[in-house]
């Protein structure tokens, strides 16, 4: 396939694809970003794959003639969402890094989108909307999940915004952002949540955030995210990261974990019941109602013991467990 050649005045961007045991949904995002991404910039792919054995080297492989953009491969075999993302940055040498998980997929403006963002108003840190696909588009429940799996701004307007969304779909200016060291944090490695921690920092150290509307990217929710078992165990974790990201600061975050903590205890107090009472009447909303009730305990037993285990290791041994039953 006839690659892409740089333009002048273009921007180099690497974006970074951790990927884990899900050779299926890599093929997917990596022919769907080869096929609908219209760039003016010099975009290259780097795949880390944070599998035990390098088992998606040959799809790596495979995909070079299909693809315009050149696309390298990492593997980085300890196992965990901090190292599979610290290997991408450690073989990134760009000004710009965007970041996609392996069960999304963009749109054709995605990477001018936030490159206009960074460079307009100077945003270390942009992010783009990211829209939630279902399996079923018919179920009723997608109204009241999408909230939770998507990921939208308050407004409107490209520009800086205050907030900030989860690695996928961003977009960082490696030479504006002062990194910790290691970016993401490894402890984190099995229950998520390390880049809340990470944009925090960057925020600390005067990174400004940026939207870009028009760069949008879709997750894919499969079936098994749609359980009241995973459900829980999620937002329990997202629950978590308002109080981690205060304690993190030390001293000065305290009052902010405790004020955290009490509004915790009021919302699984109140959606709580209601999740209670959607659930007695059969109604749709109960899943909108479970995931804040657990968003409300997360922030209250927000503790390392009670990480939930979503990544890395812990999936592995899951994954053994099932294949020998």
């Amino acid at each position: 396939m006839l690659k892409i050649q740089p333009q002048f005045g273009t921007e180099t961007v690497t974006v970074i694809i951790p990927t884990f045991q899900r050779s299926a949904a890599l093929r997917h995002v990596l022919e769907t970003l080869s096929a609908r991404l219209k760039t003016r910039h010099d975009v290259n792919i780097l795949v880390v794959d944070n599998n035990p054995l390098p088992q998606e080297k040959r799809v790596i492989e495979r995909f070079r003639d299909q693809t315009p953009f050149d696309i390298r491969y990492v593997h980085q075999p300890a196992a965990g969402v901090s190292n599979a993302r610290n290997a991408g940055l450690l073989n990134t040498t760009t000004r710009f890094v965007a970041f996609l998980d392996d069960d999304m997929e963009v749109t054709e403006d995605w990477v001018d989108g936030l490159v206009e963002t960074a460079l307009d108003h100077g945003t270390g840190l942009v992010f783009g909307p990211v829209e939630a696909k279902f399996p079923n588009r018919d179920d009723p429940r997608n109204q009241h999940l999408a909230p939770f799996y998507a990921r939208l701004s308050r407004g409107t307007q490209k520009g800086e915004m205050h907030e900030t969304f989860g690695t996928g779909g961003c977009l960082i200016d490696l030479s504006t952002c002062q990194l910790p060291n290691p970016p993401f944090d490894p402890s984190l490695n099995e229950s998520g949540g390390e880049d809340d921690i990470f944009f925090d920092h960057l925020r600390s150290t005067g990174t400004k955030v940026g939207y870009a509307p028009r760069a949008v990217s879709f997750e894919i929710v499969p079936a098994d995210r749609l359980t009241s078992r995973y459900i829980k165990k999620r937002n329990f974790g997202y629950g978590q990261a308002p109080s981690r990201i205060c304690a993190a600061r030390g001293r000065q975050g305290w009052a902010g974990v405790a004020r955290h903590m009490c509004v915790g205890l009021g919302q699984f107090g109140v959606y709580g019941a209601l999740h209670l009472g959607f659930k007695i009447a059969q109604h749709p909303a109960q899943d909108k109602f479970l995931a804040l009730t657990a968003q409300g305990l997360g922030k209250v037993f927000w503790m390392n013991k009670f990480q939930p285990k979503l990544y890395g290791a812990s999936q592995i041994n899951v994954k053994n467990r099932l294949h020998q039953e």
